[in-house]
Parts: C-alpha cells; sequence; structure tokens
C-alpha cells in the first residue's frame, strides 16, 4: 500500500476525521484492557516495576487531541 493510498478511502478530510473519532472512542473505551496488557508484559519484564496513569486523561480534562499518558517505573 502506497503512503497516500489511504487518502483514496476518505473522500472528504471529513470522512477521515470521524473515523478516527470513532477509532479513538473504542480504544478509551477499552482503555483498561490496553493498561492491563501494558502491565503483564510490564511486570513480566520487571515484577518491581509500577505503572502509573498520569496527564490529562487521569484529571479528567483531556481533549479530543490529548493522548494517555503512562509513567513506568522500573
Amino acid at each position: 500500500m502506497s503512503s497516500m493510498s489511504w487518502l483514496n478511502a476518505y473522500p472528504t478530510l471529513v470522512d477521515l476525521l470521524i473515523d478516527i473519532k470513532r477509532i479513538r472512542d473504542r480504544i478509551l473505551g477499552n482503555i483498561n484492557y490496553y493498561l492491563d496488557r501494558i502491565k503483564d508484559v510490564m511486570l513480566r519484564l520487571d515484577p518491581n516495576a509500577e505503572l502509573m496513569l498520569i496527564g490529562s486523561y487521569v484529571r479528567g480534562n483531556f481533549k479530543p487531541d490529548s493522548d494517555v499518558d503512562v509513567l513506568i517505573i522500573i
């Protein structure tokens, strides 16, 4: 697939943004699943490690373009 072929899948920029929001909502709706996976891998690598959520997601003031910040302490 060429780097530009994904553009052909969306008639307009609005369609692309709607799809991105749908995917983001699905991921955030399953955030505990993803965090559990990260935690499982992390603890296999270092049983004493700690995982913390930080930032706007935890504070509850994240925006549509915010990310989810995960701090891993080893």
